[in-house]
Order: C-alpha cells, then sequence, then structure tokens
C-alpha cells in the first residue's frame, strides 16, 4: 500500500484551476518536517529531539482509516494521537526517561501540532473539563478514549531512533532559571523549551506542506547581516556635521560600535532622549549580529502609534528597489495588528509571509505581539518562536515593558538569554531598575553607554519647573499665550476640555479615539508647522510620548510617572537648538475639583512624589532609579498579574507547576484585555470607504482584517455599550462599523462624551 499525507486538492475538496491531482508520499512529509525542524533546533541545541518530533508528528496518517479519508472517504479521524503516545513509549517505556511529565511535554507538541499546546493533567483528571483531552490523549484511558486505529504499518517506512540520551544531554547543557522544588516538578525553563520545540515542529509542518501545495514561494530572498551592516554605515556616513549635538550623537554611535565587539548577553542602552539611540541601537545590533553569526534583529517597541515611524526609517535604509523604482519589502518586516501585508502584491509578499514566522534579517513588532506569542499555546502565534533564537533584540522605551506581566516578562528576556543564543538590549532615556525583577543569578545589565551620567549634563535641553496646581482656565490662558505649545494630560476626557478651550487656529487633538491613520495625518501637519516656525498648538494623551519626533519650545505635563514626565520633556527642544532656559516643561497638578483623580496611575504618583524628595535633579539618572526602586518594591507580587482562576499564582508560579495549563496561561497572558474592548471601523474617507465596499462585496479576509485597523478606534465595552444605545453601530461580516459618522470628529476622533469610574457611574 502507498501511504500519502495529503493531496493538492483545497478543504471542499476540488483541485484547484489547472492542476492535476498530485499525492505527498506520508515518508517524503514526514522527512521534510524532520529536516526542517531539525535545523531550526540546531540553534539551541536540540536538533536530535526536534527532528524526532518531525518524524513521529504525523503516524496516525499510517491508519487504513485516515488512508481512506485522505483519498475522499467522509469520515473524521484522528491522526495526532498516535504519534505523541509512540514518543511517550518509546521515551519512557524502555526506562531511559525517568520524568515522565518530560516526556508529556513532548508528546504535547504532536498532540497539539494543529489545535495549540494542550492544558496537561494525568490520569487522575480525566473528569477535569480543562485537562481531560490531555490525559486521555496521554494515557489513553477514561471514557471516549482517541481512537485512531492500527497505525504500526509506519514500521515499513519510518525509523524511529531514540533520541532520550540525546536530549538529556542537551538538557543538561541547559542553564534553567528555577531550579525544581521536588522531583518531578518542571521549571520555567522546562515549559519554555517545549513551546521552542513545538514552534520548529509547527513552523516545519506549515512550510512542507507549503512547499508542496505551493512549490517554492521564496521566502529566504533577503540580504545578509554584512550587506545590512555596509547599508548602515553608508548611510551614517552622510551625517558628516558632528558639531553641537551631533558630536554627542556620535560619541553614543561609537560606544555602540564598539561595545557590540562584546560577547552575547543583556545590554542597557541608556541615552537621554534626542541621543540618536534608534540609529546607534541598530549600528551596535549589526555589528554585533555579524560578529556573532546572528541571524536577524527584533526592535520591540511598546506602541503601534510610533512603531511606523522606526520601521520607515529601517525600510529607507536597508530595503531595495526593484529596475522600475518599486520597493521590495524583502529585509524589513513591520508586524503589529495594523500592519497589512497583501497576499496578491508583489512587492509586499515577503512581508505577507514573513510574518507567519519572523524569516527576515529585521523585524519591528511591539511589546504585544512579542511577549503575547512567547506565551501562547497557539500554532500561528508559537511559528515565530525559533526564529527569535539567534537574534539580537532591541526593546525601545524598556521602560514601558508591561508592568502588570513584568515579572514573566523579565523572566522570559533572560531564558532567552540563557539558553537560546540571544543577546537583549533594554534601550531607553529613563532605565528601569529591572534588576529587582529579573531571577536569581541573572547577571547584571552591561552599560554601552558607559558615561551615560556624563551624557546627561552634555544633552541637557530642557528646564523643568513645578507650575503647581493649575484649574482649567489658569491652564488654557498658559497654552494660549504661546504660539508653539504641546500640553500632555492623563485622560481623554481632559484632552477634549482643554482642546475645546484653546483659542485660534492650527490647534490639534491627538488621542487613542482617532483612528490610527487620522493620527499620523494630524502628526504630519504638526510637524510641518513646527519646522516651518509656523503656529501650533496640540493637546494630547500620553500616546505622543514614546519616540513622537516633535519639537516643541514649550511643554505642559500633567503629572504623573515621573518616566512619562521625563519622556514628554522629549517633545522639548528635541535637536538642541534652543537655548536651555527658554526651553520649558512645566509640570502641572490638575484641579481635582474640575478632573477626576486618573485611574490606575496612584502608585506612579506616589513613587514620583518619593523621587522628588530626594533632592535629585529633575530627569536625572539618580532620581530615575530612585523612582523604578519604590515603584518595583511597591508593587511586589503584582508584577506578575493574578487572574480570576488563579488568584493567589502569578503567571510564573503556575509555570513550575508539575502539568502546566499552557491553554490557560495563554489565554490569560494579555497586554491588552480584547475581551474587555470593542473595536469599531470608521469609514471615513475615501480608502476607509474603499474597504468598506470591499468587507460587504467580498466578506473578511486576514488581508483586509489588517487594513481595517489603520482605521479603527479600539474602546472599553462600558463606553461601546453607552454608545449602543444610540444604535449607530452595523455588524458587517463579524467587523463593527460606525454607520453615523457625525458621532466621529475630524478634531478629536471618536466622540466619547462620558468617562467611567471604579463605582460604575457615568459622567
Amino acid at each position: 500500500m502507498t501511504y500519502i499525507a495529503r493531496t493538492n486538492k483545497d478543504r471542499d475538496g476540488e483541485l484547484p484551476e489547472g492542476e492535476v491531482l498530485r499525492e505527498q508520499l506520508l515518508i517524503d512529509h514526514l522527512q521534510g518536517v524532520a529536516k526542517y525542524a531539525r535545523e531550526f533546533a540546531s540553534k539551541f541545541g536540540m536538533e536530535r529531539m526536534a527532528e524526532f518530533l518531525g518524524l513521529c508528528h504525523d503516524l496516525g496518517k499510517y491508519s487504513c482509516e485516515f488512508q481512506d479519508r485522505v483519498r475522499g472517504a467522509s469520515i473524521k479521524v484522528d491522526h495526532t494521537t498516535a504519534g505523541g503516545q509512540k514518543l511517550i513509549e518509546i521515551m519512557v517505556g524502555e526506562q531511559k526517561l525517568t520524568d515522565v511529565t518530560l516526556a508529556d511535554l513532548l508528546a504535547n507538541c504532536i498532540f497539539g501540532h494543529h489545535g495549540g499546546l494542550l492544558n496537561q493533567g494525568e490520569s487522575a483528571d480525566i473528569g477535569h473539563e480543562k485537562r481531560s483531552v490531555f490525559a486521555r490523549k496521554s494515557k489513553n484511558v477514561g471514557e471516549g478514549q482517541f481512537v485512531f486505529g492500527d497505525f504500526h504499518a509506519y514500521a515499513s517506512e519510518v525509523n524511529l531512533e531514540n533520541p532520550t540520551s540525546a536530549f538529556l544531554e542537551a538538557c543538561a547543557k541547559m542553564k534553567p532559571i528555577c531550579t525544581a522544588k521536588k522531583k518531578g516538578q518542571q521549571s520555567f525553563s522546562n515549559s519554555f523549551l517545549t513551546r521552542m520545540l513545538f514552534s520548529c515542529l509547527v513552523d516545519g509542518d506549515y512550510l512542507d506542506t507549503e512547499k508542496f501545495m505551493k512549490g517554492d514561494v521564496g521566502r529566504s530572498d533577503h540580504d545578509d547581516m554584512t550587506t545590512l551592516l555596509e547599508r548602515l554605515n553608508q548611510k551614517l556616513e552622510k551625517f558628516t556635521d558632528i558639531k553641537g549635538l551631533n558630536q554627542y550623537r556620535n560619541d553614543i554611535l561609537q560606544s555602540c560600535i564598539n561595545k557590540a565587539k562584546g560577547e552575547k548577553g543583556l545590554y542597557s542602552l541608556t541615552v537621554p532622549t534626542g541621543g540618536g539611540k534608534t540609529l546607534s541601537s541598530m549600528a551596535f545590533a549589526l555589528n554585533h549580529a555579524k560578529k556573532h553569526q546572528m541571524d536577524r534583529i527584533i526592535y520591540v517597541i511598546p506602541y503601534t502609534s510610533i512603531i511606523e515611524q522606526n520601521a520607515q526609517v529601517f525600510s529607507d535604509i536597508f530595503d531595495v528597489k526593484d529596475a522600475n523604482g518599486k520597493m521590495i519589502k524583502r529585509n524589513v518586516l513591520e508586524n503589529h495588528s495594523n500592519a497589512d501585508y497583501d497576499n496578491e502584491d508583489t512587492s509586499a509578499g515577503y512581508q505577507y509571509l514573513a510574518a507567519e514566522n519572523w524569516d527576515i534579517p529585521i523585524v519591528v513588532t511591539t511589546n504585544v505581539q512579542f511577549f503575547e506569542s512567547l506565551f501562547s499555546h497557539q500554532t500561528s502565534k508559537t511559528r515565530k518562536l525559533h526564529n527569535i533564537s539567534n537574534s539580537v533584540i532591541i526593546f525601545d522605551e524598556a521602560q514601558m515593558l508591561p508592568t502588570d506581566y513584568l515579572k514573566p516578562c523579565v523572566y522570559a528576556i533572560e531564558e532567552l538569554i540563557r539558553n537560546y543564543e540571544v543577546t537583549a538590549v533594554l534601550c531607553t532615556a529613563t532605565q528601569p531598575s529591572l534588576n529587582l525583577v529579573f531571577p536569581e543569578g541573572s547577571k547584571a545589565p552591561i552599560e554601552i553607554c558607559e558615561n551615560f551620567k556624563a551624557l546627561y549634563d552634555k544633552l541637557k535641553r530642557v528646564t523643568y519647573e513645578d507650575a503647581g496646581v493649575l484649574n482649567n482656565a489658569q491652564l488654557l490662558e498658559k497654552l494660549n499665550g504661546q504660539t508653539q505649545v504641546l500640553c500632555i494630560v492623563n485622560s481623554r476626557q481632559h484632552a477634549r476640555e482643554l482642546f475645546a478651550g484653546l483659542e485660534g487656529e492650527f490647534n490639534y487633538h491627538l488621542s487613542t479615539l482617532m483612528y490610527p491613520e487620522h493620527r499620523k495625518q494630524q502628526l504630519l501637519e504638526i510637524k510641518k508647522r513646527l519646522a516651518a516656525g509656523q503656529p501650533v498648538k496640540v493637546i494630547s494623551t500620553s500616546l505622543i510620548e514614546a519616540g513622537v519626533d516633535v519639537d516643541f519650545a514649550i511643554v505642559y505635563r500633567a503629572k504623573a510617572g515621573l518616566d512619562s514626565v521625563i519622556q514628554a520633556g522629549g517633545r522639548c527642544n528635541r535637536e538642541g537648538k534652543r537655548a536651555l532656559e527658554t526651553s520649558k516643561v512645566y509640570m502641572f497638578e490638575p484641579d481635582p475639583e474640575e478632573v477626576k483623580p486618573p485611574r490606575g496611575l496612584a502608585l506612579n504618583l506616589s513613587a514620583t512624589d518619593n523621587a522628588l524628595s530626594k533632592g535629585f535633579e529633575m530627569g536625572s539618572p539618580e532620581q530615575i532609579k530612585a523612582y523604578f526602586d519604590y515603584l518595583y518594591k511597591t508593587k511586589g507580587d503584582s508584577l506578575d498579574k493574578k487572574t480570576k482562576d488563579y488568584p493567589t499564582e502569578g503567571i510564573v508560579d503556575r509555570l513550575q507547576k508539575l502539568y502546566i495549563q499552557f491553554e490557560d496561561i495563554s489565554n490569560d497572558f494579555k497586554l491588552i484585555e480584547s475581551g474587555n474592548t470593542k473595536t469599531i471601523f470608521i469609514p471615513k474617507d475615501k480608502e476607509a470607504d474603499k474597504l468598506l465596499h470591499q468587507l460587504k462585496n467580498t466578506g473578511i479576509s486576514k488581508s483586509l482584517y489588517r487594513k481595517l485597523g489603520s482605521f479603527s478606534v479600539t474602546i472599553p465595552i462600558y463606553e461601546y455599550n453607552k454608545l449602543d444605545e444610540e444604535r449607530i453601530f452595523e455588524n458587517v461580516e463579524g467587523v463593527i462599523v460606525l454607520t453615523d459618522l457625525d458621532a466621529y470628529c475630524d478634531e478629536s476622533g471618536l466622540k466619547v462624551d462620558f468617562e467611567y469610574r471604579a463605582d460604575g457611574i457615568f459622567y
């Protein structure tokens, strides 16, 4: 009998137009996946185990039942359980692997290679709603056993050599973060290894299937690190003016280039705002990657609102054009929820494919995309994980790592450094005290700019002043007295109130109630007016603080976390062309009688007050350290968010359990709680109207969904419910569309004329 893995028919059983029936031999598929998985895992020493997973993953397809199904029979067949059970039998049955739970972890990779990693359990969990699937698959016991037919014909084609010895040798070389407290207890490191091997298997499975179905689609057409470094150096050579501020930027650049010669590990790049850290950090990354033969640079940014700016800078340097001047996106990937990759556009084809597994030299992504993938159980998100290994990762604006999940995020960074050949760089003007959060035994970061304290004095461009308490009338009087001024406040409501009180023309409002494309256009207008010296007043929420390249003479900042105040200072005299004494950042306290205390900022405000009381100069490294020391020590266990079903255990605690609940952890590790929000598509301009027409006529697709994101606003569920009382939305193919366009203001975005207090009262 000839055993096949699949045919080239689509899911409806139809042949693509113009094609003849083709069959992929099952042995060819197993060997193809094993080859991919072995290559991927070789970067972290687990190639033998990954190859074994590849050979085992579809053993269930050797059953007569599956062979009937793949040839057209209308029957359901379980083909994922057999391979996982065979793995356990081989690795445990011969008494070579005494830790049965470790074999279960590996088997989980096979059980979940289509649907995702399962919550783990043992025989006693057969009746447990969330663990019974894994328990029944791994033990093949209990009511509703997974029946998959006799698959032992595999032995005529597949040679399964026991990988246990090689696997244990590779494990012995790893440096686990947490030492098991009792025999058999799994560690954070083992759960991480499971996801990494799962990634190798899943990506190999996708790629081998894709190759059979579509042929070679050119995934690897990109430049090497040497070529990319040459392009960056050509760009940097154009900066010939090294006087004034540029002299210090050049010093920072040279420090990055010199420190890139060091060994892999954890680095910090502490550079005052305006120090040119974007290109300098990339110079470190490329030089370091070239020295250590690393595969890619991953640039992690906190907000989608600023990611386009950095991605465009890198694209202009590293991407290439064809003979007609059309850009071929083959070196830089911008990967986040609003990024658009059109699979039918060949110029964007490289990005469309690379977005699936990050097989591209430079990835620019968000905290949400990066960290949620690391803790995910889903195949779609975990495909990329193996390509994080042997990379340089730049965490831009490191002070904005998600506080509620800071401990698991930091543990993940440390795990990548210890066991997956990663170099990580914490890049910011306000370096957080992460030494208080890193696991015991972690090495302190190596500071790239050793003279960063001296740089603070040299790059000082603004004067901070405490303006005390200002009511809205007093604040507006000061703002209206300026020609060019930026005011940043803590709530959207306060921003709207102040914006309404601005006098004259050329006033701008920025908030998350504006869809991304709208904010982008507003920022372009603001920058043009600033550059031309023309009048411009801006009221914004904190979204403008991190990485947005604007340069005002005067900035007002409502009191908040010290890092936010200093980041706001980075929007003042950014290029250092004005005198220090005339470049002012005023920190003020809104009148509590007019402005409700900001939700969730109480601890940050206390930490700010504590740091201010120390007597350090405003914005100095000593003051920043005092702020973060107080903040992290006070938050303590709340740096690892608890969840409803696990009120006493954080994510890291749960990853120390004997049986790891992969799906639960994946569902709970959400930096943005999508279940508590609604996303509204705003068909306000011509491009958005075209997308709405496409949605109604062709339905939703992955590409269209991404395009819609540039014209969408996400709001809390309680705001959506309140607005929905006015019946201003319609559901089109699962997309919530604003139908009353009068509810969206061209100046300030979606009209949400209320806030919500913790006591549930709208005001």
